[in-house]
């Protein structure tokens, strides 16, 4: 008995493994750590399309549908997140106010009810950046957004232990 729910369990791990995002995949690649974020630039796919990325102690891993992208720890120089703060600026009227307005006084009084308010509010979009030293031997990046996605702060220099490698130069 014992035996066959093992079994089971195994060809369940088996099945949930290969479908990205799910915890039994996060296991498999030996991840402690898997994120969903929008893919900006960076990798050969579109602008926009959810990537999954997984954090592990030696390399970082991203996945879309059929395809598994590789980054090295060794490779990568520096994980930041950057934010774009954008302030949006919308007009409103208020029906309400030029009924009330006219009603109390006339037209002149629907005209200053009705008025369009100015509404400001914040935007900040939040950016998770990779750079690494790509195959030819040049630095490049990865980008994401991440503004729906707290975790994100989770992939930084200090799990990696990027501050401690040294200084390198770089001729441009």
């Amino acid at each position: 008995m014992k035996k066959m729910k093992s079994d089971k369990e195994k060809e369940k791990f088996d099945v949930e493994s290969k479908v990205i995002g799910l915890k039994a995949r996060q296991h498999l690649l030996g991840a402690d750590l898997c994120i969903s974020l929008k893919h900006m630039a960076g990798l050969p796919l579109a602008e926009g399309s959810e990537v999954f990325v997984y954090r592990c102690t030696d390399k970082i891993i991203f996945e879309r549908n059929q395809e598994t992208f590789e980054l090295p720890v060794s490779k990568v120089k520096d994980v930041l997140m950057k934010t774009s703060i954008e302030i949006q600026k919308s007009y409103s009227s208020s029906i309400g106010g030029a009924v009330g307005g006219y009603v109390l006084f006339g037209p002149l009084g629907a005209m200053v009810g009705g008025r369009t308010k100015e509404k400001e509010s914040k935007v900040i979009d939040k950016y998770l950046i990779f750079s690494y030293v790509n195959s030819s031997d040049e630095i490049d990046f990865i980008s994401f957004e991440a503004t729906s996605e707290p975790k994100a702060i989770m992939f930084n220099n200090e799990y990696y232990n990027l501050k401690d490698r040294g200084r390198v130069t770089v001729e441009l």
